[in-house]
C-alpha cells in the first residue's frame, strides 16, 4: 500500500476501506503521526466511505464510521481523535486485551480466542482542526503469541484480515464484528508458513464469531 497514481480517485469510489497501519500515516494531508488524526483525514477526503478500518499489528486494529446524529445515541462535543483512541487502547489494557471469548481452532488444534471491543461516538477533531461526526472503535487483538500459541509467520495476515471483512460484508456482518473476526482469522493463518495454509475453514470458526451481533463491550 502506497501513494500511486490514480490510488485517491478509485478510493473515492469505495464505500468500505481497509488499509495496513502505516498507509494513513502516509496518505494524510496533515502529518501529525498519529493515527487516530489520519483516519479522520482520510474521512474527510471519501465522502462515499461508510468507515475505514486499519490493521494495528499487535495492537489489533480500528475503525472509524460515519455517524448520524438523527439515531438513539447523541453525538457529543468535539475532542481530539486521538486522545478518544489513547482512551479506548487504556479500556483494553490488562485482561481486557487478552484473548478469551470466542475463536477458530487452527490446523494444529490451537484455539484462537477473540478479544475485546470498545467503541466511543462522538465529534472527532483531526490534525486539520475540523471535527467529524463519527464511530471510533478500537479491537483488541486474538490470544495469538499468547496460551503457549506461537507465531510461525506474519506473511498474508492483512489478507487474511481483509478476507473476514468480506465476508462479514456479504453476509451482513456488523462492523465491529468484522473487526474481531478479522483479527481471529488473521492470528489464525499466522500459527502457519505460507501465505494462505493458516487461513481457518468456516466450519472451524465459533458460529458466535459469525452471527449478526454488535461485539462491542460495555462501557
Amino acid at each position: 500500500e502506497r501513494e500511486r497514481e490514480g490510488l485517491w480517485d478509485l478510493l473515492r469510489l469505495a464505500s468500505f476501506v481497509t488499509c495496513s497501519a502505516t498507509f494513513p500515516l502516509l496518505a494524510s494531508e496533515h502529518t501529525t503521526g498519529n493515527v487516530g488524526d489520519a483516519l479522520v483525514d482520510m474521512l474527510s477526503r471519501l465522502p462515499d466511505a461508510e468507515w475505514i478500518m486499519s490493521t494495528q499489528g499487535s495492537k489489533g486494529s480500528v475503525m472509524l464510521a460515519r455517524h448520524s446524529a438523527s439515531g438513539t445515541q447523541t453525538v457529543s462535543g468535539g475532542r481530539k481523535v486521538q486522545d478518544v483512541l489513547s482512551d479506548l487502547w487504556a479500556r483494553l489494557d490488562g485482561t481486557h486485551r487478552s484473548g478469551s471469548g470466542p475463536g477458530c481452532r487452527t490446523s494444529s488444534g490451537h484455539l484462537i480466542r477473540a478479544g475485546a471491543v470498545v467503541d466511543e461516538i462522538g465529534l472527532f477533531i483531526g490534525g486539520s482542526g475540523e471535527g467529524v461526526a463519527c464511530r471510533l472503535a478500537a479491537a483488541a487483538p486474538s490470544s495469538l503469541g499468547r496460551d503457549g500459541i506461537p507465531i510461525a509467520d506474519t506473511t498474508g495476515a492483512g489478507d487474511a484480515f481483509n478476507a473476514a471483512l468480506l465476508y462479514g460484508i456479504a453476509t451482513g456482518l456488523s462492523p465491529t464484528s468484522m473487526m474481531v473476526l478479522g483479527n481471529v482469522t488473521a492470528g489464525s493463518n499466522c500459527t502457519v508458513v505460507g501465505a494462505r495454509a493458516g487461513m481457518p475453514p468456516r466450519d472451524r470458526v465459533d458460529n458466535a464469531l459469525l452471527m449478526h451481533l454488535e461485539l462491542s463491550a460495555s462501557r
